[in-house]
């Protein structure tokens, strides 16, 4: 256990559990969904009509990168990572920077969304490319097995980790 320059009262007690990224993961997605939803409207409302396809995409992507990058850089965690007691941090055990959250964001769309975009290209019947996008996925998530300090290929391209943090009772 190491105590944090983050949040002194949540020490790191280790490296994340491959459960609990993944239920943090779905819980952020949910959230994320919900925002892009609304925006989607928004932008839908403000075009008028049915705007470009590429501009509802970009401003979807600007909101996800600017809402993880907030939090990541200002308290180390998203709600999903609260739920689940995570905390994301530089390997320094500090709060990230902008730049590593860009470069983290950057890695997880590129593996993430690889991989479900592979899984609709195998629904479309695509296999070879469907079925190379998920591997790659897959594989970038899993490249934290057998590492003792669990991080992923984007965790070690950013330069962050993602630890397990004590819970705090409630007073």
């Amino acid at each position: 256990m190491t105590t944090s320059e983050i949040d002194p009262k949540r020490p790191a007690l280790g490296p994340a559990t491959w459960f609990g990224r993944l239920a943090a993961g779905l819980y952020d997605a949910f959230i994320l969904l919900a925002i892009w939803l609304l925006l989607g409207s928004v932008v839908t409302f403000a075009f008028g009509g049915t705007p470009d396809p590429r501009i509802v995409q970009l401003v979807c992507m600007a909101a996800a990168w600017a809402l993880f990058g907030y939090l990541w850089t200002k308290t180390g965690r998203t709600l999903g990572m609260q739920a689940w007691h995570l905390r994301l941090e530089s390997q320094t055990g500090g709060l990230m920077t902008w730049k590593q959250a860009t470069s983290r964001f950057a890695w997880m769309m590129l593996f993430n969304g690889g991989f479900w975009l592979g899984a609709i290209l195998l629904g479309t019947g695509q296999v070879a490319l469907g079925g190379a996008l998920m591997v790659t996925g897959l594989v970038a998530f899993a490249s934290a097995y057998g590492q003792p300090d669990r991080r992923t290929w984007y965790d070690r391209a950013s330069g962050t980790r993602l630890v397990r943090v004590a819970k705090v009772k409630s007073t």
